[in-house]
């Protein structure tokens, strides 16, 4: 009965580990959207007519904190919340992988791994294994979430406005699966080592950074 007890206690803290990350990324998303929407159009050379209403405005004068809101509100004003939120699917379904690997599946991980290596490895085997999980868990959420990051990139740009998700899936794998699956995959190695480098960030801070418990 008390395996069982500390079984379904087990079970519930990782429910609520994962529902805390739902919640999380719904929050960020939302946050995040209207700064990665400016971001891309930034990078994609679209932001003029947005930032000659400012300019305008403010008779060219600039703000490193406050121009680029200026001109997120100018952009909301001429195209609309629509065209702001643009992506918002992708982007949600990218966070959320993201944060649910970084905050609820790797602590689980690193937990197993540590203390599997230190009933066998013991010495350095114990502490570098489950910083090697770690980099593995973070590096596994930037392969699933690469597909959401081109997505998400693809619906903020000018260029495809109001174009929907399955329009640009049915564009991407018009050529064929393996073409579009590479498509999908476009700097899934780059983004897979970012995030392998945050899940090492993230074991460190929470075994060695964390206050002791009261």
């Amino acid at each position: 009965n008390s395996m069982h007890g500390a079984g379904a206690g087990s079970d519930a803290g990782r429910l609520k580990m994962f529902g805390a990350a739902a919640a999380t990324s719904v929050v960020a998303s939302i946050g995040v959207q209207p700064i990665e929407k400016k971001l891309t159009m930034d990078q994609m050379l679209e932001s003029g007519r947005a930032r000659a209403a400012v300019a305008a405005r403010h008779g060219g004068s600039t703000n490193p904190l406050l121009t680029p809101l200026r001109e997120i509100a100018a952009y909301t004003r001429e195209a609309g919340a629509a065209a702001l939120f643009g992506g918002f699917t992708p982007l949600l379904a990218r966070e959320f992988i993201y944060i649910a690997a970084i905050t609820a599946v790797n602590p689980i991980v690193t937990s197993y791994v540590s203390q599997r290596a230190e009933s066998s490895a013991g010495g350095a085997g114990a502490a570098l294994l489950p910083a090697a999980a770690a980099f593995g868990v973070g590096c596994t959420a930037g392969v699933l979430s690469a597909p959401c990051q081109t997505m998400n990139a693809l619906m903020k740009s000018e260029k495809h406005r109001g174009v929907r998700m399955s329009e640009h899936l049915g564009r991407i794998f018009r050529k064929g699966a393996r073409q579009g699956v590479w498509r999908l995959y476009y700097g899934a190695l780059t983004r897979s080592v970012r995030c392998g480098g945050a899940g090492v960030l993230y074991y460190v801070r929470d075994t060695h950074l964390a206050p002791p418990p009261a």
